[in-house]
């Protein structure tokens, strides 16, 4: 179950949480007057914005349940302090109230249902949210996108070959799309907010009939019998589509990152049309590298989008993996940046740029939020072959981390770790 939760901490007290719930408003009096059909409102201002948050503590954190309980409830009875949250970033916040719970059926857990209102000024905005930022950069970042394929992407009145050749490099784009969607399964609530997404790009209402493998190959065949057909806007819409559901299709969000990852290379290794000596005109050569140049920015665009957007929900097991994705997003998206300010000139592209820019900022505060509570990840290379209890013990003064040393280096005989190779281990922090 741990696994599904997320680490947050008040006032230096950790505990995870799967979910949260903000509140806002306006507050005022109402008067009713009698023979008058309508009453009259006063407004006293904006409600301070209320965050309502159920943690978890178990006996996974230090010290154990019991521990874990009893130092954010020191930290609540403080009233002010520093929330910080997975998604919801860092703020000042007082608890209003908090209320704690125990389940003879739930050993070494406890619930803490806790209340906190901002401790800086009341507001009717919620306070600066890094996730929504990051969702909404990412839908207007989509949008741009087909905008701007619609405007450099042509078959229409071009010699069959130019034709066939950009078809070409679209196929083999989505054939790394197929090889994913084609192992998807009816994909159950956790990644349906993604599946919403692409089928709002694809004009088609989800219902409770809804399969994702049948549309999906629906739509890969509807796209190979109609390229020829369809407009630009229209190729575009498959384009995004097709890229956003390889997520919920993926499983879990790290698997997702990756294959949006591997979309990115491949759409990133595409080269030049070359077409044999005097085959073909210097016009419509530049007609398919127009095309091949469209084609492989807006793959690279969809996959840098959606593996940013997954950032709220990857699990990193050590720094070193957090620090990869914040490398792997500011490469990405500078990238796209430098083919947007050399290859395109339009209001479109302006505006992708902005948006890029809110992504990055938004993903980097969501990995830096979680970054520092996260293990080192150590390497020592033995200069002969040890037991792995000995090992462990020598490392963590107890056994309890010897299967993850196994698994993490692969081990053949799982009783044995290898001298003169590198053994990776966590260090906590």
């Amino acid at each position: 179950m741990i696994n599904d939760y997320r680490e947050a901490s008040f006032g230096g007290a950790v505990f995870y949480v799967s979910q949260s719930q903000d509140a806002f408003g306006r507050r005022g009096a109402h008067h009713e007057f009698p023979y008058q059909d309508r009453g009259l409102w006063d407004d006293l201002g904006a409600k301070d914005g209320r965050r309502q948050i159920e943690a978890y503590l178990t006996n996974f954190l230090p010290g154990g349940m019991a521990a874990a309980r009893d130092r954010l409830i020191t930290a609540l009875a403080k009233g002010e302090g520093e929330l910080v949250h997975p998604w919801l970033g860092r703020h000042k916040v007082v608890c209003t109230d908090y209320s704690v719970g125990h389940n003879e059926k739930e050993i070494g857990l406890c619930r803490v249902s806790i209340t906190f209102i901002d401790a800086s000024a009341t507001s009717s905005e919620p306070a600066d949210n890094p996730v929504a930022g990051l969702l909404s950069g990412c839908d207007g970042a989509l949008s741009c996108l087909a905008d701007m394929f619609s405007a450099r992407y042509s078959v229409a009145g071009v010699l069959a070959f130019v034709a066939e050749a950009s078809y070409g490099r679209l196929d083999g784009l989505l054939s790394g799309l197929r090889s994913g969607l084609s192992l998807a399964q009816e994909i159950e609530a956790a990644l349906s907010p993604f599946i919403d997404l692409a089928v709002k790009w694809f004009g088609v209402r989800k219902d409770n009939r809804f399969s994702l493998p049948i549309f999906v190959e629906d739509s890969l065949s509807f796209l190979s019998e109609n390229w020829q057909t369809i407009s630009p806007a229209e190729l575009a819409t498959y384009i995004i589509g097709l890229a956003t559901l390889t997520v919920p299709a993926s499983g879990t969000a790290n698997e997702a990152y990756g294959r949006m990852s591997d979309l990115w290379t491949a759409a990133r290794a595409g080269l030049p049309f070359e077409a044999p000596p005097r085959s073909a005109s210097s016009s419509s050569i530049q007609t398919i590298n127009r095309n091949f140049a469209a084609l492989d920015f807006i793959f690279q665009g969809a996959a840098a989008v959606e593996a940013a957007r997954l950032t709220p929900w990857l699990n990193f097991e050590h720094q070193g993996q957090a620090e990869s994705v914040r490398v792997d997003l500011i490469d990405r998206f500078d990238i796209l940046a430098e083919q947007v300010g050399t290859a395109v000139e339009s209001e479109a592209a302006d505006r992708f740029y902005q948006h890029s820019r809110k992504i990055t900022a938004a993903a980097l505060e969501i990995v830096g939020i979680t970054a520092p509570n996260l293990a080192l990840l150590g390497s020592r290379t033995l200069k002969d072959c040890w037991p792995s209890v000995r090992l462990c013990y020598e490392l963590y003064g107890n056994l309890e981390r010897e299967g993850d040393l196994i698994n993490r280096n692969r081990i053949a005989h799982p009783g044995f770790m290898p001298g003169g190779s590198a053994v990776e281990y966590l260090i906590d922090v």
